[in-house]
């Protein structure tokens, strides 16, 4: 139940599934939030849209859920949020979110803001075989 005052934002990607998908032909599936057109002109963008920026991925409230061999390119804003979901497991995926590209982040790179990263609260969580950066939330921040 959404209880904030704030304007609810739904995630840019919702999984909504009653039989597995039939995995790639490379094994790797691709999710391409199209980031560039939400981070609006480096610098200023943010001042534009701060935090109005539909989110990647969102799972609430979810058990015995293993999501693996995704790449996430280009979010718009969180990438993949868990929110009090127990017994996940995230495991040979990525996360890639950049202007340019260059092997390492520049200045404009850094301004594809809060695109970077597994966000998470709950319990029994284990990443691992990732190529990202990860942080768990106070569930304050959720």
């Amino acid at each position: 139940m959404f209880t904030s005052s704030a304007a609810w934002v739904p995630p840019a990607t919702s999984i909504d599934s009653y039989e597995p998908p039939q995995p790639p032909a490379d094994g790797v599936g691709l999710l391409n939030g199209q980031g560039e057109k939400w981070w609006g002109v480096p610098g200023i963008g943010y001042l534009v849209r701060g935090e109005d920026r539909p989110r990647m991925l969102r799972i609430e409230s979810s058990a015995g859920i293993v999501v693996e061999n995704l790449f996430f390119l280009d979010s718009p804003y969180w990438t993949f949020w868990c929110k009090e979901c127990k017994e996940l497991e995230v495991r040979y995926s990525k996360i890639k979110a950049a202007r340019t590209s260059l092997e390492k982040h520049d200045v404009d790179d850094l301004t594809a803001f809060n695109t970077d990263g597994f966000d998470f609260t709950g319990s029994n969580i284990w990443i691992h075989d990732v190529e990202v950066c990860f942080s768990t939330l106070s569930p304050l921040c959720a």
